[in-house]
């Protein structure tokens, strides 16, 4: 018999938390009653199937689910929740970065990622810091595409061998 752990268990029990709390009509608000509370379960299960499971493997869906969860909720229940592309491969290296922590690999994508989240959410800002310091950064936006892809290639041919 095939082992699978504590994750089809936790997935039922908050499945069936979710549904019994909306029977009861408990909460005012049906913010919470939505598909990104279903996104917040998932990825909890996995985290409990990672950490308490011993399965360092489902670390990084658990964090994806949570976090995606997490911010759709904070989109729909604050105005000042960034709505940035940065924030999605924010949450891609933080997945890598957890993961990292139980499996000793996945810090360079953890870190590439980061940096290009940080760049994507702050690039307005430190444009006009350096604009208000006479500094011309026009000739890195137009490579920095090049840059990121003789990275990747860099990586995936010579890193490698």
């Amino acid at each position: 018999m095939k082992k699978y752990g504590i994750l089809p268990g936790i997935i039922l029990i908050g499945t069936g938390i979710y549904f019994f709390l909306n029977q009861l009509d408990s909460f005012n608000s049906n913010q919470f009653f939505s598909w990104p509370t279903y996104f917040l379960i998932i990825g909890f299960a996995f985290l409990l199937q990672g950490y308490i499971g011993k399965d360092a493997y489902s670390i990084f869906p658990g964090v994806l689910f949570a976090g995606f969860g997490v911010h759709f909720h904070g989109q729909t229940l604050f105005d000042f929740w960034p709505t940035h592309w940065g924030i999605y491969t924010l949450l891609l290296s933080m997945a890598f970065l957890f993961q990292h922590q139980e499996l000793k690999r996945g810090i360079l994508p953890g870190i590439i990622f980061l940096i290009i989240s940080l760049f994507g959410i702050f690039e307005t800002s430190i444009s006009e810091y350096l604009t208000s310091l006479n500094v011309s950064i026009n000739w890195f936006y137009s490579i920095w595409p090049l840059i990121l892809i003789t990275l990747g290639f860099y990586i995936l041919f010579f890193k490698s061998k």
